[in-house]
């Protein structure tokens, strides 16, 4: 069951003036959090700052820098929603199940920014790293892809450690 947090801007002030070093805003959500809300002043308040906000979410975690966050600011938006879920075959198109399909893929999660109900897609030069926590076992290997509009599956480059793979992106689709 999906779980949205909801964080104010004071909160975000609170995380920011303690923030580390490194310019990462880290915010750790309830433990069955799938998506938080952020209001737009937040936002723009990172922005601002040049932090990273790296959210940790049930399945996994979500780091943004500041300009995947400049690429979701909307002038007049009333919210900003970032999502970490395990998604549905059925929200796919034909062309994406079968080729799901056809390669066996097992773990469908579904990474997402809305400005206002709208899906941003691209960070226009902003990165974000998406951790998803996973049993890891020696000697076995898994791969993640990324499924385009079309059904075609791209392999990412992945990092893996112990109990988690990690990839670097500049879209979400």
């Amino acid at each position: 069951k999906d779980m949205e947090v909801t964080l104010d801007l004071n909160t975000i002030r609170d995380i920011l003036e303690n923030s580390g070093a490194d310019g990462s805003v880290k915010i750790s959500l309830n433990t069955a959090a799938t998506s938080v809300k952020l209001p737009p002043e937040a936002v723009q308040l990172l922005i601002e700052e040049g932090s990273n906000l790296e959210l940790d979410f049930a399945g996994g975690t979500v780091t943004l820098d500041s300009k995947v966050l400049a690429a979701v600011m909307r002038e007049d938006a009333q919210a900003v929603s970032i999502a970490l879920r395990h998604g549905q075959m059925s929200q796919l198109n034909d062309m994406q199940q079968d080729t799901l399909a056809l390669y066996k893929v097992e773990v469908l999660l579904q990474a997402q920014i809305l400005a206002d109900g709208e899906e941003i897609h691209d960070f226009q030069g902003g990165q974000a790293v998406v951790q998803v926590n996973c049993p890891t076992e020696a000697g076995s290997e898994y791969i993640i892809y990324y499924v385009d509009e079309e059904g075609t599956l791209q392999i990412m480059e992945t990092q893996q450690g112990d109990g988690w793979l990690r990839f670097t992106t500049g879209h979400f689709s």
